[in-house]
Order: C-alpha cells, then sequence, then structure tokens
C-alpha cells in the first residue's frame, strides 16, 4: 500500500483580484479558471505519478481504459475498430 503525493506551484495569469475574490465568497474559483487549472495539474501530475506507481510497484493512479475486445452477435465476430493483415 502506498500514496503517492505531488506537491508544488502554479502560476495562472489573468484577472487575480476578481478571482481572490470569487474564492472568499463562494470557496471556489470561476469554472473556466479551474477548468484550466485542473487541466494544467493533472497533464503535468498524472503521467509523473503513472510513472512512479509502476516504478514503485503500486497500482497506477487511474483506472486503465478496457480495451474492447471481439464480440460474437448472431453468429458473426464483430469487432471494434479497424484489422490490419
Amino acid at each position: 500500500m502506498g500514496v503517492i503525493k505531488i506537491e508544488g506551484t502554479i502560476l495562472f495569469e489573468g484577472k487575480a483580484s476578481e478571482i481572490v475574490e470569487d474564492w472568499n465568497k463562494t470557496g471556489n474559483m470561476p469554472d473556466e479558471v479551474a477548468q484550466e487549472v485542473h487541466t494544467a495539474i493533472m497533464r503535468t501530475c498524472m503521467p509523473e505519478a503513472v510513472l512512479l506507481s509502476r516504478t514503485l510497484k503500486l497500482p497506477p493512479p487511474i483506472p486503465i481504459p478496457p480495451i474492447p475486445g471481439k464480440q460474437k452477435k448472431k453468429g458473426k465476430t464483430v469487432s471494434s475498430g479497424m484489422e490490419v493483415a
């Protein structure tokens, strides 16, 4: 069992006074700011966390997407995606 914790600083260029004012009133960032900040964090931290989890032999921090297999439908084999011979 283990935990990967990544800390850091992010610099956001925008209308800081309005963002701080909203934060102080509601405890939330404006949606468009939150989306940009969260996207930047995910792009930076998730690849690093995946590599660290592999090195430390921990489960990946995000679920691995299932790979679709062939499905049988009425006697025919149906596959999703392109087949290469």
